[in-house]
């Protein structure tokens, strides 16, 4: 199994080569929107097409920018980024639209607000692939203060890539091809007898493209990506205090065999409750509070609010403190995924995390508990959830419909909404059951993967039995 996570090195500049980073930043931004403005057409064509046909719109969407960045004066690097990067961004702008959300292409003149200071704490913050890719979006969409884009390398290589280097005095260093062979910054930069740390291989080489930059690396950050995995991507960005470099590193990491079933309910007054069952037995239970979060949130979003009306920005910093209460919560549910081996299971909540300032589903019901609910950062447990199980050789969690749950007796398959006596107590009016109405819907989200894996019929494409029934049959 492959895994994925992010580090974040401080760049040690001289003036002479943040001034080359500034310049092809600059230039990489405008070449971005220039070709993404050119290709923007394809959006509403792709809107249309089936899975295949997309498919193959994102492949010509390739062949059709790579003459469009050609003209600019970009390094290698710099050209086959962009053309990476506004693929990725057509193909999620299509994505958000298919599931009913009113996205729209980003553009160089939307530059009056702060989501860029957002999007560059995201990116700092990033532990997977995936949040590195929604940072840079949100980057490109609302670049702020006359901040540029960071500039990245998709590729491991001199020519058009960047590489991590190691010389013989264990210091650390970062190549990156940056300028074009005709750029007034052209300068001969050799690299000699140093090693590549992704191959373990030495490398001696002469480039007029590209410039080497020392790396600041704490000895965890060492041990703990650079002798263990391998570096896939680069990403310069540009901060007030600085430039840094965020590499996303690959592991190999052995699968584990799944033995149990986990599933999680989350909620406001729990952050989030899991059940562990075997052959349908709890076997181990947790609740997670939210109550606290929910009032630091409530506090810290009011202030900024304030601070809007009197025309200040507020940077929100508070959210670090909610990611940290999230990451907390993920660890203490992949360990106890971990110790029984078990496919983590949740609601499919995509709804509800798409926020309240988006377009609902379509269909979908009106609600104004959205904003509590993505106030509570459901999203980001998932995604936390996904990259952490990842790493410990567990697969990504699964997801059932949420309808029912809430509400049905997990002991006799009664259904029934006098079941759910308050936000925290359920008691099964047939049965009498009782329970913690949190840790009985996980014991359901559960048992609901149990019931798919078990009595779908391949050859009818339907379930043989209702989940309801199948709880009374096997539990009655």
């Amino acid at each position: 199994m492959k895994s994925f996570k992010a580090a974040v090195f401080k760049l040690k500049l001289s003036n002479k080569k943040q001034s080359i980073l500034d310049t092809q930043m600059r230039l990489s931004e405008r070449a971005y929107f220039n070709v993404l403005n050119k290709l923007s057409f394809h959006v509403d064509i792709m809107v249309e097409l089936d899975k295949k046909g997309r498919k193959e719109a994102l492949a010509l969407i390739k062949k059709q920018a790579a003459p469009l960045v050609k003209s600019f004066p970009l390094s290698n690097g710099s050209k086959a980024a962009i053309i990476e990067e506004v693929t990725a961004q057509i193909s999620s702008t299509v994505e958000l639209k298919l599931i009913g959300q009113d996205a729209k292409l980003p553009s160089i003149e939307d530059r009056n607000n702060d989501y860029y200071s957002d999007g560059l704490q995201m990116l700092v913050n990033s532990i997977d692939v995936e949040q590195e890719n929604q940072a840079r979006d949100l980057m490109a969409t609302k670049p702020y203060d006359g901040m540029p884009r960071p500039l990245s390398w998709y590729k491991t290589r001199q020519s058009d890539g960047a590489m991590i280097l190691q010389d013989d005095k264990n210091r650390f260093f970062v190549y990156l091809n940056t300028h074009s062979s005709k750029s007034k910054f052209k300068d001969k930069t050799i690299i000699k007898n140093m090693a590549n740390t992704r191959t373990g291989e030495a490398v001696s080489f002469a480039s007029a493209t590209g410039i080497l930059v020392p790396l600041e690396l704490s000895k965890k950050q060492q041990e703990e990506f650079i002798y263990k995995a391998q570096a896939k991507s680069y990403k310069v960005f540009k901060r007030a205090n600085g430039y840094y470099l965020a590499t996303s590193f690959e592991y190999d990491v052995e699968d584990v065999p799944v033995e149990t079933f986990m599933g999680i309910d989350r909620g406001i007054h729990a952050l989030a409750s899991y059940a562990v069952t075997k052959d349908k037995t709890v076997i181990e239970k947790n609740i997670f509070d939210g109550l606290e979060l929910k009032a630091y949130q409530q506090k810290h979003e009011a202030r900024h609010k304030k601070q809007q009306k009197k025309g200040r920005v507020a940077k929100q910093k508070w959210r670090d403190y909610s990611d940290h209460m999230i990451h907390v919560v993920a660890n203490n549910i992949v360990d106890a995924a971990l110790k029984h081996k078990s496919q983590v299971v949740m609601e499919d909540l995509s709804n509800i995390a798409n926020g309240h300032h988006h377009k609902r589903v379509k269909f979908a019901r009106k609600t104004n508990f959205s904003r509590l609910l993505s106030r509570q950062q459901y999203q980001k447990l998932q995604q936390f959830l996904e990259y952490k199980l990842n790493c410990k050789g567990l697969p990504k969690p699964r997801f059932v419909h949420a309808a029912g749950t809430s509400i049905t007796c997990n002991k006799c398959g009664h259904y029934d909404k006098e079941n759910r006596k308050t936000q925290t107590e359920f008691k099964c009016t047939a049965c009498q059951h009782v329970n913690n109405a949190d840790l009985n819907a996980a014991a359901n989200i559960a048992m609901k993967q149990h019931w798919l894996k078990t009595q779908y019929n391949k050859s009818k494409k339907q379930m043989n039995i209702k989940f309801a029934d199948w709880l009374a049959v096997d539990l009655g």
